[in-house]
């Protein structure tokens, strides 16, 4: 996609996210199913305990990024089978604790086939939201970035990301200071936390230290 379309197709979201902030205020949802208060946020079982040093330390790591306020994007890289889902699956549960500063956990696992209109479909099940309705990917990205905006400090989790997109095509917010929220993705490829802007911990192998990249 050019610069020109990604402009235009960035417009149209604004405009779009626009309208349905006034159709929110005046409660004009018929054509779809919104919940107020979703609860986001479950336990994941975990078969695998952290026994490794290496994996102790690498969830550490990921954990203080979490706690650093000038840190909003994390990816966690590496090959498949360094236990990256077990560490992310461990710290989901960690977040879950109510000593926690956040208020949501959303967990999503990313389809292997990418598509945008899939991990809308993904994200918007864990917010209990319903485009069943819109088929158009600008409109379904506008209803998750409406029921997003309206949380504050939430992490969001992408489960073995294999692309790179803009987050404003699928519909999530930017993390800030503001929002209090942050993004982490788990991925095999080194250039995905790289073109997503994420501060990165790459997972090495057993025996290995993980690597930090800014």
């Amino acid at each position: 996609m050019n610069v020109y379309k990604r402009v235009k197709l960035g417009n149209r979201v604004v405009e779009t996210i626009q309208e349905l902030g006034t159709l929110y205020e005046n409660g004009e949802f018929s054509n779809r199913l919104l919940i107020d208060d979703p609860t986001c946020g479950h336990a994941i079982p975990t078969a695998e305990s952290l026994d490794e040093t290496t994996s102790v330390r690498n969830k550490e790591t990921i954990w203080n990024f979490l706690m650093d306020d000038a840190v909003r994007k994390i990816g966690v890289q590496g090959m498949g089978g360094v236990s990256k889902t077990t560490i992310m699956k461990h710290i989901n549960n960690q977040l879950l604790d109510k000593t926690c500063n956040f208020s949501d956990v959303i967990w999503v696992t990313v389809p292997k086939t990418f598509e945008i209109k899939n991990l809308q479909r993904q994200i918007a099940m864990k917010l209990n939201l319903n485009l069943s309705d819109y088929e158009d990917e600008l409109r379904s990205a506008s209803e998750i970035h409406n029921m997003l905006s309206q949380k504050k400090w939430c992490v969001l989790i992408l489960d073995n990301l294999s692309n790179t997109f803009p987050l404003e095509e699928v519909g999530i917010p930017e993390p800030t200071r503001d929002n209090g929220c942050k993004l982490v993705l788990t991925t095999r490829l080194l250039e995905v936390c790289t073109r997503m802007n994420c501060r990165t911990i790459e997972i090495h192998g057993r025996g290995s230290t993980g690597s930090v990249y800014e």
